[in-house]
């Protein structure tokens, strides 16, 4: 990875703790450009009562229950699983409902093809397949944040992911 930082024309950081890590590895500052994760803040905002009812009535989404969120690829870095896992455990008796917006295949290698039909299964395996929720990536990803009560990140590492901003 030295090398590669090393020869580049120009490293651009997304976070202040990447830069740091640049940084401490002993590379250049004239190379590095700051460039943080930004989101749109009129399409990315909360939402209002009114307007999350008719968020969850148009995305089929139940008013009377919370909506536990998950936006991301499914891989073993982005740990869907342990948030079914502690979902299972700590809310699924409590009226809500887990959905889950990302990838669950592709060619892309670090998606896992194979972790949500085990989240599936698991789920039907308890009682619970009505109550999780898969939905695939999609352009109009703002309208699950605004209704959603609970986002959740479960990664093991990030940079400065854009879900959680946007969220």
């Amino acid at each position: 990875a030295f090398h590669a930082y090393a020869n580049a024309d120009l490293v651009i950081s997304v976070s202040p703790g990447l830069a740091r890590a640049y940084l401490d590895g002993g590379l250049p500052e004239s190379k590095l450009r700051r460039v943080p994760n930004a989101v749109d803040t009129n399409r990315f905002r909360p939402a209002t009562d009114e307007e999350r009812a008719a968020l969850r009535q148009e995305l089929r989404l139940p008013h009377e229950r919370r909506v536990v969120l998950f936006v991301g690829y499914f891989s073993t870095d982005k740990r869907p699983d342990l948030l079914y896992d502690a979902w299972s455990r700590v809310y699924a008796n409590r009226n809500s409902i887990l959905v889950f917006v990302g990838a669950t295949e592709s060619s892309y290698k670090e998606v896992n093809a194979a972790m949500a039909p085990a989240i599936r299964g698991r789920a039907e395996a308890e009682g619970r397949a009505n109550d999780v929720m898969f939905v695939a990536p999609t352009r109009a990803i703002e309208k699950y944040y605004r209704a959603a009560d609970v986002y959740v990140l479960p990664s093991r590492r990030e940079g400065l992911p854009i879900a959680l901003l946007e969220a």
